[in-house]
């Protein structure tokens, strides 16, 4: 056992449940709900060891799993190559399932939560739109996003009311309407993070 920490005092708590303080991050489009949070070895000071050791997650098989420590939260998605030897790197983990039981096997001590996820709900088609995040003056306001209809841009006409599209403005057309279409994806992003947040 090994510590990058000099004033560690040499004893390794047990497995204890804690509040969680650090929250999982979930995958892009989803939200994370937290089920349980362990921490074993020693707080905040981390711990390493030269074997794997098994941690034993019952009941939690489909769960998602990760480890915190400093305010810092890392998802384990590495799958073990054996579910009784796994080989492993110096200080990582990695997880498989027995049965029910979801397994890390890891070569640190820290904290370690098991949570859900689950898809952000698509914006609904009818009434006002969706509320969105937006930055303002450095402060964080709700608006709303009004949804876009019908077709983005028409044809460019002159005065008598002739069709003077070109190719050249056909395409400045096209390029406009991509970036359009990024800019929607993006504010759909920001929703999904304001609602995965709880900031919605």
């Amino acid at each position: 056992i090994t510590s990058s920490n000099s004033n560690w005092d040499g004893i390794i708590n047990l497995p204890n449940i804690v509040t969680t303080t650090v929250q999982p991050t979930p995958n892009s489009g989803n939200t994370a709900s937290v089920i349980s949070s362990i921490e074993v070895g020693s707080g905040e000071t981390h711990l390493t060891f030269s074997d794997p050791v098994k941690l034993t997650f019952s009941g939690q098989k489909g769960n998602s799993i990760g480890w915190s420590q400093n305010g810092a939260f890392h998802e384990i998605t590495s799958t073990c190559d054996s579910q009784t030897s796994p080989t492993l790197g110096a200080d990582s983990e990695c997880k498989t399932i027995s049965g029910s039981d979801l397994i890390v096997w890891t070569k640190h001590f820290t904290t370690f939560t098991t949570y859900t996820q689950s898809s952000v709900a698509p914006r609904s088609g009818g009434g006002g739109g969706a509320r969105i995040l937006a930055a303002s003056n450095n402060s964080t306001q709700i608006v709303q996003d009004k949804q876009v209809k019908g077709e983005v841009l028409g044809a460019f006409t002159g005065p008598d009311g002739t069709n003077i599209d070109s190719p050249a403005i056909s395409a400045i057309k096209a390029q406009i309407v991509v970036l359009i279409k990024q800019l929607i994806a993006m504010l759909q992003d920001q929703l999904a993070i304001a609602k995965a947040t709880g900031n919605y």
